[in-house]
């Protein structure tokens, strides 16, 4: 943490900017902090139902706090409640109907049939043994596989080693995983996806 708040404040040195605008992941602390204590605007925008730590404790020094739901209000402490404002969350267009670009990207066959498993930004750890159970089975036949089917799959940071070895274990070369998968838009146009996750992804798939 101290190499990241030493890292933010010399950005900020540099550019002089006239605001600071993070989102509440944990990433985004260092440069909350470093504009809190030079008394640069700090702008939250909190684009889950339920703020996380970050975002509670930040908003004390925000001049605005921005969320995606209305009820998320009622998880920021009382005296910050006046400052926030409901705007929903930005949902990016381009790349939404790129169906071909999201199989480029991992550079499947175009007549696969591609699933998109995504276990929320951390990973869920019983959608994760879910999906190894079902992996065993149709390695073991004792579950049909369809024909062309391939997985991309965001196993979560902290879950990616367990299930990579498990993978290399079973030796399927048709399950792509990723800790996290970062250019998700074009994703969400693949023919099967399998969320375990909060409103503002669904929000996406729904766009």
């Amino acid at each position: 943490m101290a190499t990241s708040l030493l890292e933010a404040a010399r950005v900020m040195r540099r550019l002089q900017p006239n605001a600071v605008v993070i989102t509440g992941g944990y990433a985004s602390a260092p440069a909350g902090i470093i504009a809190a204590f030079t008394g640069v605007p700090l702008l939250i925008q909190e684009q889950n139902a339920v703020p996380g730590m970050v975002t509670k404790v930040l908003s004390r020094f925000a001049k605005k706090i921005y969320t995606a739901f209305e009820g998320a209000a009622e998880g920021l402490p009382l005296g910050v409640r006046n400052r926030v404002c409901v705007t929903g969350n930005p949902v990016q267009q381009k790349g939404l109907s790129q169906r071909s670009h999201a199989k480029d990207l991992f550079q499947l066959p175009d007549e696969s049939f591609v699933a998109l498993i995504v276990g929320g930004s951390q990973g869920s750890e019983s959608l994760n043994e879910l999906l190894l159970t079902a992996l065993d089975a149709v390695v073991a036949r004792s579950l049909d596989r369809p024909e062309h089917l391939h997985i991309l799959w965001s196993t979560g940071p902290k879950h990616h080693k367990a299930v990579q070895a498990a993978l290399d274990e079973l030796g399927n070369p048709d399950w792509y995983i990723q800790a996290r998968i970062s250019t998700i838009c074009p994703m969400y146009t693949l023919p099967l996806t399998l969320l375990w996750v909060g409103r503002g992804r669904c929000l996406r798939l729904n766009s």
